[in-house]
């Protein structure tokens, strides 16, 4: 088809509108044009956030033995030094702790020794994550554990933290409800026939200054000739007893006699109000005789190391927790155990 000069001038106004519509175009989605060659090679920049020096991060790398994808901040030495501070978290003023370190990484532990008021630093690659476990498992006049996750993202970071020392644990008293001449904490006679169920209450705290007494075991040993069961009907405070406690072979009954086992489920110190466990027995066709008695005691539970710890894979199976390391011939853990206190059966009890 022929154009005329007229013609040819209109075409090639109407070329030149294209061009410059298609160049607007072409800058207005360059932004999305590079996020979507950056998705398929190499990623995007747009959560590239640096939050090191917030404590948090976008990209947080939840595996500690991933690749350091979070290097953003990290020193060109590639180390991040932890300053670990340890308070007393009962003390009324500032007092420091010194307890053991274990630092975990994805595969296992790295790096473990005591901290102490000249040496409390601890260095690891920078852009991974951490666990740090921190306690005292010397018995009776120790702390019990902390687990403090890690995040290295800078050259220093400060970490503060508490821990709470073991202290005394006691039975106040072994209480007969029935029994109101009998309070804070005297012990009470109870009469108990065959085949019968009475009621007592078991009364305890923690008794040291500005202690505390982990996750508290009533341990109570009676007569299997006439006692048929001890049973917890609950906690004055509505905690839920624990009642699926193992067997703790470094406690022996009397001859005749077994333990019942009961858990109060959580940590109890010098701020925490008296807790009455409300209790039952039952006798056997074999009436109690009188004289005979229930005999209680408290254990606390702690965090104990594994002989093979130091080639454990992680935290959890670096370390035991209850009231005995279990691969010690039953070695007591954490705070002395109580003493004990008693419930005698007689015949002019309730």
């Amino acid at each position: 088809m022929a154009l005329n000069k007229s013609g040819k001038t209109e075409l090639t106004t109407v070329l030149v509108w294209i061009l410059i519509i298609g160049i607007i175009a072409y800058v207005a989605n360059f932004g999305g044009f590079k996020d979507t060659v950056n998705g398929v090679f190499g990623g995007s920049n747009a959560n590239n956030n640096n939050n090191a020096n917030t404590g948090t991060n976008t990209n947080s790398n939840t595996n500690a033995n991933a690749p350091l994808t979070d290097t953003a901040n990290c020193p060109t030495s590639g180390q991040t030094t932890f300053t670990i501070n340890v308070q007393d978290a009962l003390a009324t003023t500032s007092s420091s702790l010194y307890p053991e370190y274990f630092l975990f990484n994805g595969d296992g532990l790295i790096s473990t020794g005591v901290l102490s008021s000249t040496a409390n630093t601890i260095t690891a690659s920078c852009g991974k994550d951490y666990t740090l476990v921190l306690l005292n498992s010397t018995a009776a006049i120790g702390f019990y554990d902390t687990v403090v996750p890690l995040q290295a993202r800078i050259a220093s970071q400060t970490v503060n933290t508490q821990e709470i020392q073991e202290g005394t644990g006691k039975i106040v008293g072994i209480v007969n409800p029935a029994d109101t001449a009998r309070s804070g904490g005297r012990a009470a006679n109870i009469t108990l026939g065959a085949t019968g169920t009475h009621n007592f209450d078991i009364q305890f705290q923690e008794n040291a200054t500005q202690k505390g007494f982990n996750q508290p075991i009533i341990a109570c040993q009676a007569n299997q000739t006439s006692v048929a069961s001890i049973s917890i009907l609950g906690f004055d405070d509505g905690s839920t007893a624990v009642t699926n406690i193992a067997p703790i072979k470094r406690l022996q009954a009397t001859g005749g006699y077994i333990y019942y086992l009961f858990g109060y489920p959580k940590m109890m110190t010098s701020l925490t109000p008296i807790v009455t466990a409300h209790m039952a027995v039952t006798a056997t066709s074999v009436a109690p005789a009188i004289g005979d008695k229930i005999s209680c005691i408290l254990l606390d539970q702690a965090k104990w190391k594994h002989a093979l710890y130091k080639t454990a894979t992680s935290p959890d199976t670096a370390f035991g927790f209850g009231p005995e390391n279990t691969e010690s011939v039953g070695t007591d853990v954490g705070a002395a155990d109580s003493s004990s206190a008693n419930v005698s059966f007689d015949s002019s009890g309730y």
